[in-house]
């Protein structure tokens, strides 16, 4: 599997971004901030895939996000799997 580009989002006091190269989304923020790394101070806050096209959209693009997940529980949605970008940035009220 070949690597994408991805933004990876962090928050301390302020947003902190960092670009790394990864096959996957979890890889992507793993290296950026391993989870036993995350403390009151210091979180994930969201991750995008420079690597594809924002140009396409269904409803997975619209609804879904790659940090929090497939609002449709689906396995194939188009997002998690990064064939296509979600139209929305993260938020702290994602989706529902």
């Amino acid at each position: 599997m070949s690597n994408n580009r991805y933004k990876v989002v962090t928050k301390r006091t302020v947003y902190e971004t960092t670009i790394v190269e990864a096959p996957l989304a979890t890889e992507a923020r793993e290296l950026v901030l391993p989870e036993e790394k995350e403390t009151d101070d210091l979180s994930f806050y969201s991750v995008e895939n420079l690597s594809v096209s924002d140009k396409e959209t269904d409803v997975h693009t619209e609804h879904c996000c790659l940090s929090c997940g497939c609002k449709y529980s689906n396995k194939d949605c188009t997002v998690m799997i990064e064939q296509r970008k979600q139209s929305y940035p993260h938020s702290d009220n994602c989706y529902w």
